[in-house]
């Protein structure tokens, strides 16, 4: 069978293509062939590209048959192209433009009657295989998804409310306050009133009570919703209600004023006491939980204590908005490790980025949470512009900014879409909104507005090249390999990135618990090679290089107010080094500078660039053996200057 990729995203000079199997409602689907992998028998030979609903093997076997799409024009408007043998970017035709059709789908190249003449070429609009080629068969070969932030399964939604009325109060040990060293707090008990606003799916209006929930489905996967502190319970209504509609009971627990992470996960345990006998046999073991700035370091929290204790709850994936870092330095690592998703804002007024309690060395934020997560996936969403309880309900005022945030509206698409995809990919299993954390694509519900993201990517397994986490010099990576640099104007700097109050570390304005390289360049041609040790270099199992890149803020030689760009090159063992380049797969945005400029942080992000735009086919351009990397470079070629960190360069998945 000739099955290779062919849907993808065009891209801006080499390597013109970048494949992808997602795309958002709206987008351009492109088809391209890479001459680098087609059938040689197909090269300078004419085909047209058919766009058709996706069919299993099965029903390939039965109707071999193509139908371009209604919505395309049908067969009578099937793109025709010639594969050429030079360069992918002869190769590639825009097959759907915005597409609009929410669906699965495959592309077949079908070179009909095997010419080189345009002229005489006729598609037999079948698929026939050794000769045609297919984006699809056992898999769909795309899918055009819908935006989490506007979708819903259910147009009914049910709703119960509980409180100490019938569920009485319950007293929990908690913290006492804010402290360092892990177990290192005095306890205290606080009675707190079980009061809960819980939203479910349901088959008609009106319904009160969980017996009611639709019967659709058997059963359904719960998230819980833990409040900060000075919040409120019921400012959650319009995401649970989200929550819902997409196939979730969702449910927020009230939390006292004052109360710390222990009380809130200990409360936590109170409520699912409740909630997992009224909706018995309709509510999986299966839960995300959801906390918001004190509640944000509290899930983390239940997810250890629900191990260590051997509860038995299916804590399955946990997201921290706006989180503190302030009860013992919490980590997310085996054997309590669970998927986990940090939300936060540029413009946060209560967690600034402050270093405030005793025996922290780095900002108390949520970068520190994602930083130390290990085990299992991570995703981080680094919102500019936006507030602390902006993704609720209002933007806070503590330090003047209110009035330059992005609007709390903006701010709820955000929220909305992103917890909604979030909690689909990890407790239903549906990977289609992937790419929304990886950085591919943000969902036009977002994009719309101009909101700017950056986001932070990290699978649990990873071919490391370079973490910097414990090497002695700059000029070892962590993997082994020597680390050279040409040009530049100054020594790489190596180490934590913020370290206080021993030293400032190598970047102080940092938000991130991590170790990494500050580089900084004054000249078009400055480059960093990693030497990848012997019996490492064959990454061809891997698919994107994965490297955290991010302007150092306050650096003068940075170009005010503009992304910055550089290119990465792969060199293999025989010579062969292409360079590509960051900003055709990322932007490098420039940091967003706070009114307080000790606030404004140097936020890294997650460069992910396919392998294949290191072996696409381009005009000009060495492919590179990814059997037999030698080297992975920073090529400072973009721009005359400039200056950024570095850290976990890696191939991963």
């Amino acid at each position: 069978m000739n099955k290779i990729p062919i849907s993808g995203r065009t891209v801006s000079g080499a390597p013109y293509f970048r494949f992808t199997d997602t795309f958002e409602v709206g987008a351009d689907v492109w088809g391209a062939l890479d001459p680098g992998i087609v059938d040689p028998g197909n090269v300078s030979k004419m085909c047209a590209l058919y766009v058709i609903p996706s069919k299993s093997d099965v029903q390939w076997n039965a109707d071999n048959s193509l139908a371009h799409l209604a919505i395309l024009g049908g067969n009578a408007a099937v793109p025709k192209i010639k594969v050429q043998a030079g360069c992918i970017n002869a190769n590639k035709v825009l097959l759907w433009p915005g597409a609009s059709q929410p669906g699965e789908y495959d592309i077949v190249a079908d070179f009909g009657n095997n010419t080189p003449d345009a002229a005489s070429f006729v598609s037999d609009a079948q698929y026939n295989t050794p000769l045609d080629i297919i984006d699809g068969y056992f898999i769909a070969g795309f899918r055009v998804v819908e935006d989490p932030g506007t979708l819903g399964d259910w147009a009914q939604v049910g709703q119960w409310f509980y409180n100490e009325t019938t569920q009485g109060i319950a007293t929990v040990v908690d913290e006492a306050g804010s402290y360092s060293t892990p177990g290192g707090f005095a306890s205290v008990n606080v009675s707190v009133p079980r009061k809960a606003n819980v939203f479910f799916p349901a088959d008609a209006p009106g319904v009160t009570s969980p017996a009611q929930i639709s019967g659709v489905s058997a059963n359904y996967p719960l998230i819980v919703v833990i409040h900060g502190n000075g919040h409120n319970y019921t400012s959650y209504d319009f995401l649970l209600q989200h929550l819902a509609r997409n196939g979730f009971i969702a449910a927020s627990i009230h939390i006292n004023s004052g109360m710390s992470g222990l009380g809130r996960a200990n409360m936590l345990f109170e409520h699912l006491g409740i909630l997992k006998p009224a909706f018995g046999s309709k509510l999986q073991n299966n839960i995300g939980l959801l906390g918001h700035s004190r509640g944000g370091e509290a899930v983390i929290k239940a997810a250890r204590l629900n191990q260590q204790q051997g509860l038995g709850h299916g804590l399955n994936a946990l997201m921290a908005l706006a989180p503190t870092d302030q009860y013992g330095h919490e980590t997310l690592v085996a054997p309590w490790a669970t998927p986990h998703f940090v939300l936060y804002g540029s413009r946060d007024g209560d967690i600034k980025g402050d270093i405030y309690t005793p025996g922290y060395t780095t900002a108390q934020t949520g970068f520190a949470l994602y930083d130390r997560s290990a085990d299992a996936s991570k995703q981080m969403l680094f919102v500019h512009r936006a507030s602390h309880n902006g993704f609720i309900n209002y933007n806070e005022d503590f330090s003047g900014e209110a009035s330059t945030c992005i609007s709390v509206a903006d701010q709820q698409k955000v929220m909305l879409a992103y917890t909604n995809a979030f909690f689909r990919k990890e407790l239903s299993a549906d990977p289609r909104w992937e790419g929304m954390f990886s950085g591919d694509w943000v969902p036009p519900s977002v994009s719309v507005n101009g909101t700017l993201v950056q986001t932070q990517f990290r699978r649990a397994a990873a071919s490391v090249i370079d973490d910097f986490q414990a090497n002695a010099t700059w000029t070892t990576s962590s993997s082994g390999g020597a680390v050279t640099s040409t040009g530049l104007p100054v020594t790489p700097a190596e180490g934590k990135l913020r370290d206080h109050p021993a030293a400032s570390g190598i970047d102080p304005l940092s938000p991130h618990d991590s170790s990494g390289m500050r580089i900084r360049w004054d000249n078009i041609g400055d480059r960093i090679d990693w030497a990848i040790p012997a019996g490492q270099g064959n990454v061809s199992a891997a698919d994107v290089l994965s490297i955290r890149l991010g302007q150092v803020a306050g650096s003068a030689i940075n170009p005010a107010n503009a992304a910055q760009n550089l290119r990465i090159a792969l060199r293999d063992g025989a010579g062969n080094e292409r360079a590509v380049r960051v900003g055709a797969f990322s932007t490098l945005p420039y940091p967003d500078v706070r009114p307080v400029s000790t606030r404004t942080k140097s936020a890294l992000l997650t460069v992910r660039i396919p392998l294949s735009a290191w072996t696409i086919v381009c005009a000009g351009q060495p492919k590179v053996d990814l059997t037999n990397v030698v080297s992975v470079s920073l090529v400072l070629s973009e721009t005359p200057a400039g200056e950024v960190c570095v850290d976990e360069i890696e191939f991963s998945a």
